[in-house]
């Protein structure tokens, strides 16, 4: 779980394994070495904007960028990423659907989706 606390972010050492599959352990994260993330929003100044608040924590780095899911599943700084910061409402493949096809490629990926709308009764997690 990551947890923000005091202005900074704390990431934790050991990713989970996807339950109910027979994918790998998600790759280990190294102390001392920051947490790779991905950035997938239509709206620029939001990637900008998240970029920049990410990168102020100095354990984080934004190793790529895309403005649709289509883009993001053919960048390969993809695969680099241990965390994808991914937007639901997206042009063409909304975030839901771009969210499963990044595990299906990448089954290390953790996805944390990004909204401005509010969500009734609960949200479905991947994985």
């Amino acid at each position: 779980m990551v947890e923000v606390s005091e202005n900074k972010i704390v990431w934790p050492a050991v990713a989970e394994p996807q339950v109910g599959t027979d994918a790998p352990l998600t790759r280990q994260l190294e102390p001392g070495k920051p947490v790779k993330v991905f950035l997938i929003d239509d709206h620029q100044v939001v990637r900008e904007g998240t970029r920049r608040l990410l990168e102020l924590d100095g354990n984080v780095a934004v190793v790529g960028e895309s403005g649709s899911g289509e883009d993001a599943l053919n960048n390969p700084s993809l695969g680099l990423a241990d965390v994808v910061f991914c937007d639901i409402m997206l042009p063409g493949m909304d975030g839901v659907e771009t969210t499963k096809k990044l595990v299906e490629k990448y089954p290390h990926l953790r996805v944390v989706i990004l909204s401005s709308f509010g969500v009734k009764g609960g949200a479905k997690l991947y994985p």
